[in-house]
């Protein structure tokens, strides 16, 4: 059985891939011999030099996913990356009650620096939205509302159906 916040399936596949790495580069190594167990100074070389290859590898495998490449839009990227990583954990926070964390990772997605998300009416509103689910966040709701309606006022261009259920949500928070 798992819960929210449990980590065993990923901890199983993880295991896995380490055995597997373990016996492909048992099977390329020159100095075993089938059937006959690696032994002393042998299997303690194995072992260092396959788990320094795992380090290696997770290492650059998180480089290329965290350092900025050659083409200029990885500055976007990674603040896009970042977005998404606050807003799913504040679903997650958000799932198990923990309310104060989702809305202070909401609030942290408008300040990441390249996306200009505070220039989004669309994110108003979705902040707007998670301030009404939370209830005792009336106010906090209405002023979402009253940003994304400055924004779209301000002639910000988003779809109808966003423009509607602005406007909407606007009304009905009013009565």
């Amino acid at each position: 059985m798992t819960c929210v916040g449990s980590y065993e399936d990923v901890k199983q596949s993880l295991r896995e891939s380490i055995i597997c790495i373990f016996r492909e580069r048992l099977r390329k190594e020159s100095s075993a011999v089938p059937g006959k167990p690696l032994t002393g100074q042998a299997r303690e070389d194995f072992v260092s030099n396959t788990y320094a290859y795992l380090q290696l590898s997770a290492a650059k495998l998180l480089d290329k996913k965290m350092r900025p490449d050659a083409t200029g839009e990885s500055a976007f990227g990674a603040a896009r990356l970042q977005a998404q990583r606050c807003s799913r954990l504040a679903y997650e926070a958000e799932l198990v009650g923990n309310w104060d964390r989702a809305a202070q990772l909401l609030q942290n997605r408008f300040l990441i620096q390249g996306l200009s998300l505070r220039e989004d009416p669309e994110e108003w509103l979705g902040f707007a939205k998670f301030c009404a689910r939370r209830r005792n966040r009336q106010a906090a709701a209405e002023e979402a509302l009253c940003q994304a309606a400055k924004l779209l006022g301000a002639g910000k261009e988003v779809s109808k159906e966003v423009a509607l259920e602005a406007a909407f949500r606007a009304v009905s928070e009013r009565l």
